[in-house]
């Protein structure tokens, strides 16, 4: 009797362009270059904005392998790269946190506003001749927008605005999550030594399951 698993023994007679080639789960060259075109290019879901409600509130997150930060700041939330531009060391530590009187890097304590802003330099006399200014040594922005409650990133400056990217979604996001505000009521952290690719068709399966 034939077994059912005899028609995998060789590949199906399909074209080629119908076939994933398995590299596309393993090979770093393919991992950059999704990062570079994908991950970069579209708007991302960082938090909800009631997990930093209060002006200072943060949350630290990684973006395409950039470390980045999220902030509520007096006029709204502002997301920068969680590093000094000084000398690339961390801003924030903590995963989660208030920043009552802005950023500052402990390595050599430039500190920043919420907006971004370089507000002081320790011994600035010494980078006078470098014709170094507080104005000009700013935290890198990341593209911020809210939706519904919804803190969403993005590392392309140029990136078309949320309701025209999410385009009709953008209506089943207001339809569900538009009336009352979302609240996180636990946190759950899995590591998961797999491609992302791969980690997302298991939990597709899941949900096609359940």
């Amino acid at each position: 009797m034939k077994h059912a698993t005899d028609r995998w023994s060789c590949p199906p007679n399909l074209p080629t362009t119908h076939f994933l080639d398995n590299r596309i789960y393993i090979e770093s060259e393919i991992i950059s270059a999704e990062r570079e075109r994908l991950f970069t290019n579209c708007w991302k879901f960082m938090c909800l904005e009631s997990e930093i409600p209060n002006i200072g509130d943060y949350r630290v997150s990684e973006l395409a392998g950039v470390p980045i930060v999220t902030v509520r700041a007096a006029d709204g939330v502002h997301s920068y790269f969680n590093v000094c531009p000084h000398r690339g060391a961390p801003l924030v530590r903590d995963e989660r946190g208030n920043l009552a009187h802005g950023f500052q890097c402990m390595y050599h304590l430039w500190t920043f506003s919420l907006k971004g802003d370089c507000t002081s330099i320790s011994r600035i006399e010494g980078y006078e001749a470098a014709g170094l200014k507080k104005q000009d040594v700013g935290l890198r922005p990341v593209r911020t927008e809210t939706v519904c409650g919804l803190v969403f990133l993005c590392l392309n400056d140029d990136v078309e605005q949320t309701e025209t990217f999410f385009g009709d979604m953008l209506d089943h996001i207001k339809l569900h999550m538009g009336s009352e505000e979302l609240e996180v009521f636990h946190y759950h952290r899995a590591e998961i030594k797999t491609n992302w690719k791969g980690a997302v068709r298991q939990m597709r399966t899941r949900l096609c399951v359940a």
